[in-house]
């Protein structure tokens, strides 16, 4: 039951790291932005 499920769980964390990853990258850039909009 473990190898089967395993898998597919390594799979779906990894889906949702790269997407937690890209979320937070595109939250500090528009950070970055507003700081440079209001210099």
């Amino acid at each position: 039951m473990a190898a089967w499920v395993l898998p597919f769980l390594k799979k779906y964390f990894g889906f949702f790291e790269r997407g937690f990853l890209f979320s937070s990258n595109l939250y500090f850039l528009l950070i970055a932005l507003a700081i440079l909009w209001s210099n």
